[in-house]
C-alpha cells in the first residue's frame, strides 16, 4: 500500500525543521520541479519578488545562504486549509555572516502542496529590515544589489 503524499502543513513544518539554510539539499528536495517562489514585499528592493523553477529558486538561495548563519524559528502558528494549503506565523533569528550581527524578522509563509512537494511558497517579510543587509556601511556596501 502507498503511503499518502505528505501534507501541505507537513511540508511547512519540515520547511521551518529543516531551516533552510541548514541544510540546503534537504530544502531544495522539498519542492517541486516547476516550484514558484515569491517575495510579495520585495518589490522596491534588490530581492527579487519571484522565482520560477527549482532551478531558479536554488540559485537564489544559494547566495542568501552566503549572508546568514543558522536559521532558527521560534513560536510557529500553523493553520491548514485542506491537505494542499497551510501558512505559519513566526519569528526567525540568524546572523549576518560577514559581520555577526543578529538579524530577526516576524514571517508569514504560505505553501501550497501538489503531489506531496512545494508548488508555491510565499514568504511575507519586512523589507526594511532586509534592507539593512544591503544598506551602505562605513567600510561599503554589505552587499550589492543583485547579489541576494
Amino acid at each position: 500500500m502507498n503511503e499518502p503524499h505528505p501534507t501541505a502543513l507537513q511540508l511547512l513544518e519540515r520547511h521551518l525543521e529543516i531551516g533552510i539554510i541548514n541544510d540546503l539539499e534537504a530544502w531544495y528536495g522539498l519542492f517541486d520541479e516547476d516550484a514558484i517562489l515569491e517575495f510579495p514585499y520585495a518589490v522596491g528592493t534588490p530581492f527579487p519578488t519571484r522565482l520560477d523553477g527549482k532551478a531558479a529558486i536554488r540559485e537564489h538561495i544559494d547566495k542568501v545562504a552566503r549572508l546568514f548563519g543558522r536559521f532558527t524559528f521560534g513560536a510557529p502558528r500553523f493553520h491548514a486549509t485542506g491537505r494542499d494549503l497551510a501558512s505559519c506565523e513566526v519569528h526567525g533569528v540568524s546572523t549576518v555572516a560577514a559581520s555577526g550581527a543578529a538579524y530577526e524578522q516576524n514571517f508569514v509563509m504560505v505553501l501550497e502542496a501538489r503531489d506531496g512537494r512545494i508548488a508555491l511558497y510565499r514568504e511575507y517579510w519586512s523589507p526594511i529590515v532586509a534592507m539593512a543587509l544591503v544598506k551602505p556601511t562605513p567600510s561599503g556596501p554589505r552587499s550589492r544589489p543583485g547579489d541576494v
